[in-house]
């Protein structure tokens, strides 16, 4: 239940009643570390999505994916922010 909680977070789909259950969860330290782990894990993911993606786009293109896959990859990566966030969501007390 905490995961599907987690994940409607991360996707802002959270309604004020789950919202309410997300902060009352979160005040267990057992919980908050579950969370920031459950972070750290979707930021892995993505990472590892996005080297996938540019992998594809080498293996479609055979020449010039490396390059735009790796243009994609330069920006800002959203996960490595999102977990900061939350954990500073965390330490503030703030759902």
């Amino acid at each position: 239940m905490s995961e599907e909680l987690f994940e409607k977070y991360l996707r802002r789909e959270l309604s004020p009643e789950e919202t309410v259950r997300l902060k009352e969860l979160l005040e267990d330290p057992a919980a908050a570390r579950r969370f920031v782990e459950f972070l750290q894990e979707w930021t892995a993911l993505a990472e590892v999505s996005r080297r996938l993606e540019g992998v594809h786009a080498v293996g479609r293109t055979g020449r010039s994916g490396r390059r735009r896959a790796a243009g994609k990859a330069a920006g800002t990566p959203w996960a490595p922010w999102a977990a900061a966030a939350a954990a500073a969501v965390l330490l503030a007390g703030i759902v």
